[in-house]
């Protein structure tokens, strides 16, 4: 019979049966009725049984059994094809992650050189001022600010015009502000040096006692940086559909409280932060919802993937641009110019003038976080709005 020679040659005609079964052919095979020999047909791709009439319902018993059992097997490997695609899609994006985390963070200061650093000189037509003056014009490395006198260079390094200045004398002065950069004044102590071996050193801006590296305010961009996209993240998650006017609200309030909340564990608690401690947390706050008010309209707008652009751009180009661990001019370019042109550059800058140089040159700054504020509430206005309009009814006929 034909259904027994199909079972004893099976492993060999199996493979040549798959093959026909892939046609529009119908194939009948005599089973019995038996589940085993069912689910053998149905793996071969055999689409009818013949059996007796008593044995049909086991028959479609074993044929749907057979059914069920290719679909959990389908359904697993599209599911560990799924999972492998997953995890296979997080490395790669981790790996990705780390590398230009790695990259951007690195490279702008693993080796500060000074980039058109300005540095104030007395032109008094000695030879001295003459060396000095050689010495800073070579090259692009400095940008010479030249001054009248001694009291006209000490204005220009308080009002953070440049970042030291150098009084020929007898003896020569060097004046640094270590508050202003502890590396840059380095910088201009190193090259003095080298044009006036004798010359004396003044400090016009020391650093606080309780931060004598400089590191409060780089630290203090980053924890900005990255609460402050937290907060936009989590105003969404827990409160997703509220209205345009009540999310600025609410950003507005965590600015303000967080500015504050900041402030009194850095400056009072700590006391990492010398300056008025209203002006130091105004000017936090501004930050913080200049970057939380921006990071809520992309994330409103492109959803779970705004989160990580904000990240990009907030964190992972603006923090490395700062230049608040070293010194704008300190960095390559695009970092020093590009950097004062973000939130967190512009912020850390201008919280470094207000608590150390009652805030010389701090409305430039200040002015980078307002537009940055009214652009991130303009676009948190306009997707209310889309909202509005999406969920308004249709207009009757």
């Amino acid at each position: 019979m034909w259904c027994c020679r199909f079972r004893r040659q099976a492993p060999v005609l199996a493979g040549a049966w798959r093959s026909a079964a892939r046609t529009s052919e119908t194939w009948i095979a005599a089973t019995g009725g038996e589940a085993a020999s069912v689910a053998l047909c149905h793996e071969l791709g055999l689409d009818y049984v013949s059996c007796s009439p008593y044995r049909v319902p086991l028959a479609r018993l074993g044929a749907a059994q057979a059914a069920l059992k290719e679909c959990r097997v389908n359904c697993r490997r599209r599911m560990n094809r799924e999972l492998v695609q997953g995890a296979l899609r997080a490395v790669l994006g981790g790996v990705a992650l780390v590398t230009l985390f790695a990259f951007f963070f690195v490279y702008p200061a693993h080796d500060p050189e000074p980039n058109g650093l300005p540095v104030a000189v007395v032109g008094d037509g000695s030879r001295q001022s003459q060396r000095v003056l050689r010495t800073l014009e070579e090259g692009d490395d400095f940008d010479v600010v030249r001054v009248a006198d001694e009291p006209a260079a000490r204005e220009a390094v308080l009002d953070r015009e440049a970042y030291g200045a150098v009084v020929p004398g007898a003896p020569p002065k060097v004046l640094v502000a270590s508050a202003a950069s502890l590396q840059a004044s380095l910088v201009v102590l190193g090259v003095a040096a080298a044009a006036l071996p004798r010359a004396e050193t003044e400090d016009l801006r020391e650093l606080d006692d309780d931060d004598p590296r400089n590191v409060s305010i780089n630290l203090t961009g980053l924890a900005v940086t990255i609460t402050s996209i937290l907060g936009a993240l989590l105003l969404f998650n827990f409160a997703p559909a509220l209205p345009a006017t009540w999310r600025i609200g609410s950003l507005a309030v965590f600015a303000l409280l967080g500015g504050a909340m900041a402030m009194l564990v850095i400056q009072m608690l700590i006391g990492a932060l010398p300056g008025s401690y209203f002006v130091v947390a105004e000017v936090t706050a501004l930050a913080i919802f200049a970057i939380a008010s921006v990071s809520a309209a992309i994330i409103g707008a492109l959803g779970f993937p705004g989160v990580g652009l904000s990240f990009v751009i907030f964190l992972m180009l603006g923090n490395p641009g700062s230049g608040a661990a070293s010194a704008p001019e300190l960095l390559p370019e695009p970092w020093k110019t590009g950097g004062q042109l973000l939130p967190p550059g512009a912020a850390m800058t201008g919280l470094r003038n207000v608590a150390y140089f009652d805030g010389a040159q701090a409305w430039k700054w200040l002015t980078v976080l307002v537009v940055y504020a009214a652009l991130g509430t303009a676009g948190l206005i306009l997707l209310g709005r889309r909202r509005e309009l999406r969920q308004a009814p249709p207009a009757a006929a």
